[in-house]
């Protein structure tokens, strides 16, 4: 044997060699790169599959489930906090509507200065889909710059019923005929949730929302 066969190896090895490198060539001819299927189509790479909104996940509040009430059910109550001081009644109303979605809540708070707000839906799947719009949102009209919405359910009070019984007890309508309670949903309008006094002097003019 010669010394540049030798340095090449024996017969066997240079066609096994051969065999191999055509394998390879093959493979990398026949496997799909990103982008491209197989017949030459183009397929959404790994980067490019979808916007990174439609990637995130829904907000969703957390609620710790037991069997003490009201964690023994599900939530419909929502609280709502980092409202801008300027918000009204009226604005939340119809940013809710503006969604599609006022429709779906049966009672509306909001606190003094938008401290804070509480909204109850039909279903606890309204409220998860409220609560995603809601949730950090920050675009209210005529507010100006505002702080991003914080979200949760509520511990407090849970449920219509609930929401009702607060209203009937407390002293709500003032003497100057301003309310500082709730409003309900009924028919197609959002209407005091406790009925005004029936009192002639009194000087309470209607407060409603149509949706329209």
């Amino acid at each position: 044997m010669t010394a540049a066969a030798e340095a090449l190896g024996p017969p066997e090895a240079a066609d096994c060699c051969r065999d191999r490198d055509a394998s390879s060539k093959a493979a990398s001819e026949t496997t799909p790169s990103a982008g491209t299927s197989s017949g030459g189509a183009e397929w959404p790479s790994e980067a490019g599959a979808a916007p990174a909104e439609e990637q995130r996940a829904a907000f969703v509040p957390h609620w710790p489930y037991s069997s003490q009430w009201p964690f023994c059910r599900a939530p419909t109550t929502l609280e709502l906090k980092h409202l801008p001081g300027s918000l009204t009644l009226v604005g939340l109303l119809e940013q809710i509507n503006n969604w599609g979605l006022a429709d779906r809540c049966n009672y509306v708070w909001l606190g003094a200065s938008g401290s804070c707000a509480l909204i109850n839906t039909e279903r606890h799947v309204d409220g998860r889909e409220l609560a995603g719009k809601l949730h950090q949102f920050r675009g209210w009209n005529a507010c100006g710059e505002a702080p991003e919405c914080k979200v949760s359910w509520c511990f407090a009070k849970q449920g219509l019923d609930e929401l009702m019984l607060e209203q009937h007890i407390s002293k709500l309508w003032h003497d100057d005929g301003t309310y500082a309670g709730g409003f309900v949903f009924q028919g197609d309008t959002w209407l005091p949730a406790v009925p005004p006094p029936q009192d002639e002097s009194s000087a309470w003019a209607p407060m409603w929302y149509p949706i329209g």
